[in-house]
């Protein structure tokens, strides 16, 4: 339930109350991201600025009061920006230094940060705002888009920032730093949830023009069927590029699906590939085989995944 409580610094009124309305609206509206947690955040965030006792007239300002992250930032930047002056204090708002940094900042092809940003993307476009830390790596690995390990390392290197103890240490994973510094990625929620940003999403797109991939992840379409019968979903992609087999080609995936036996594909599953991943490499493999040889070919799949 949305708090009632007012503003200690009648200069804050105004602050409180567009927070007040934009809670309002994200409880209404429950977006994924909005869970119990982030509800509690947001009212600790809230009491935080009512009790202040000196008016809150920039950015800076309102960064420096206990609760507020970028998340926060973010959301209430329009109403700094109605404030003379108010949103370019400290580089924070739209068109400052900062605001600019994030947007030229492009993450290396192949690096740890790459991955990690693109698999974020990847679920966005799918519908799904955030990602827990393992599921983010997992994801993010199992891409292939990341020259080097990502998951933690223990008992090499140093400690990393990010270590959720002191024993863990540096690894790709500590490039998640840089990402949330940038202002491209939300870490909200404990345990900690990621979510891509606006900035993070261009970016992301603009990664993947410069790949040549951006047509092959805006086409992926997802399909979950489900049945009374408490059936498990499955879920059916295709992805269409320039260098990929014709929509004709991959079509046949369905009835394929139905002859393959179930180790073949399970000897990829278990290296961390989906399904469908699976199923996608083996179209582009059978333009130039026989089914008939299909058991001696995971290996020329695998060369595709």
């Amino acid at each position: 339930m949305v708090s009632e409580q007012r503003a200690v610094c009648e200069e804050n009124n105004a602050l409180v109350e567009y927070m007040r309305k934009w809670w309002t609206e994200m409880a209404e509206n429950k977006p994924k991201n909005y869970t119990p947690n982030t509800e509690k955040n947001i009212r600790t965030a809230f009491t935080n600025v009512c009790k202040h006792k000196t008016p809150i007239t920039t950015l800076k300002e309102f960064k420096d009061i206990k609760g507020i992250g970028r998340w926060f930032l973010t959301e209430m930047r329009e109403f700094f920006n109605s404030i003379p002056g108010a949103s370019q204090d400290d580089g924070l708002a739209k068109g400052g230094k900062k605001a600019r940094g994030a947007r030229s900042y492009l993450p290396q092809k192949n690096s740890v940060a790459y991955a990690l940003l693109i698999s974020l993307y990847r679920e966005r476009i799918k519908g799904i705002e955030f990602m827990h830390k393992q599921e983010l790596i997992d994801a993010a690995e199992a891409s292939g888009l990341s020259r080097v390990a990502i998951a933690p390392e223990r008992g090499r290197g140093k400690p990393g920032q990010l270590g959720s103890s002191a024993k863990e240490f540096y690894s790709g994973w500590s490039s998640m730093g840089k990402l949330i510094d940038k202002g491209l990625v939300y870490k909200i929620s404990n345990p900690a949830k990621y979510m891509l940003s606006d900035a993070g999403r261009k970016v992301a797109e603009d990664c993947l023009a410069r790949s040549g991939m951006l047509d092959s992840a805006q086409n992926v379409v997802s399909r979950e069927e489900s049945s009374d019968s408490g059936e498990q979903d499955k879920e059916n992609v295709v992805v269409v590029s320039a260098d990929s087999p014709t929509s004709a080609d991959l079509n046949t995936k369905k009835s394929m699906e139905d002859d393959i036996h179930a180790e073949f594909i399970e000897r990829f599953t278990t290296l961390g590939y989906t399904r469908d991943q699976v199923l996608h490499a083996l179209a582009e493999v059978l333009l130039c085989s026989s089914r008939e040889d299909i058991a001696v070919l995971w290996p020329t799949v695998l060369c595709r995944l």
